[in-house]
């Protein structure tokens, strides 16, 4: 029974185009591209999610890969090799074989006319989106090794401040996991041995000694299930966390943690700006800069900041974080 696909096709005067094509499978769609001449980027079938997309859902390319990658392609774009020369360089030596497939995609899609920025954007979320839009703000100003330098310059400032905001975060962290399993064995095995001890007196005790013995009753003849519960619930809502309306109310949450809501806020602000000086840097225009930010940054703040390309066309003054205006 044949169904319709539709194809994505570089052709070799450059031009890429989207057709339907009408076959058994998807591997026939393929065969009868290639056969007119034409590189298959990827085929989906109608109605359903493209081959390509889901095959780059495996696997993940590690940062430090990425940033060794970033070095050695700037080392030869510099020595004035052609962008296609230097990627068949790279993939003879490296390691990863995450990044090795994915590059010899690139290669293959820049070889058929693709952009590089195009390339890489195709590879879905294996590679931040800051990065193919640096790398088309290059391709446009023709100064790609410069973009290069500024995002590696910048993302390892990026991974810096991450280490520094871990770092700190840690001891807290430490300290509540510990408070918490001190916490549980005195509820659960300390305290109810009080309760025998105390039967003994015969007297009447304080409400809130009352409260507390039963309590760590309750939870230790009743721990397999609360801790049932507890996983169950933890499952569930990591699944939860992970969806957009998740990850903003956790985002949000986080803000407003004593401290360490501070901390990230700041993280939050100096990862929005240094991302949008990088793009401006690179000859993007503000408002496409703005858009683009607003989109890669991963953090709350600059997610929510959905006014702030159209304060910008418009010209008016004050942002979405700051109640002044000018």
């Amino acid at each position: 029974m044949s169904r319709q696909f539709r194809v994505k096709t570089g052709w070799p005067d450059g031009s890429v185009a989207e057709e339907p094509i009408v076959a058994p499978d998807a591997g026939a769609a393929r065969t009868e591209v290639e056969r007119r001449g034409g590189h298959v980027f990827e085929v989906r079938r109608e109605g359903g999610l493209s081959f390509a997309k889901r095959r780059r859902r495996r696997g993940h390319v590690k940062m430090r890969d990425f940033l060794v990658f970033n070095q050695e392609l700037i080392a030869l774009l510099k020595a004035g090799l052609p962008v296609v020369h230097s990627f068949e360089l790279l993939l003879e030596r490296q390691e990863s074989a995450t990044l090795r497939r994915v590059l010899g995609d690139i290669r293959d899609r820049v070889t058929a006319g693709a952009s590089i920025s195009d390339a890489f954007a195709e590879q879905g979320d294996l590679f931040p989106k800051l990065y193919w839009t640096s790398l088309k703000a290059g391709e446009k100003s023709g100064e790609i090794e410069a973009v290069l330098r500024r995002y590696l310059k910048y993302q390892k400032t990026v991974l810096a401040m991450t280490r520094k905001v871990v770092s700190t975060l840690v001891y807290p962290a430490i300290l509540i996991v510990l408070s918490v399993g001190l916490i549980t064995i005195l509820m659960t095995v300390v305290i109810p041995k009080f309760q025998d001890f105390f039967a003994d007196f015969n007297a009447e005790l304080p409400l809130l000694t009352v409260v507390v013995i039963r309590t760590a009753g309750f939870l230790r003849d009743n721990i397999l299930f609360l801790a049932a519960g507890a996983i169950a619930l933890f499952f569930t809502g990591s699944r939860w966390l992970r969806t957009p309306a998740g990850r903003e109310w956790r985002d949000a949450a986080a803000l407003k943690i004593p401290i360490i809501g501070g901390i990230l806020r700041r993280f939050a602000i100096s990862q929005f700006t240094r991302s949008l000086a990088t793009l401006l840097g690179g000859g993007t225009p503000l408002v496409p800069a703005l858009e683009k930010t607003r989109s890669a940054t991963a953090t709350y703040p600059a997610r929510s900041a959905k006014s702030f390309p159209a304060f910008a066309k418009e010209g008016s003054c004050g942002a979405p974080w700051s109640p002044r205006s000018c």
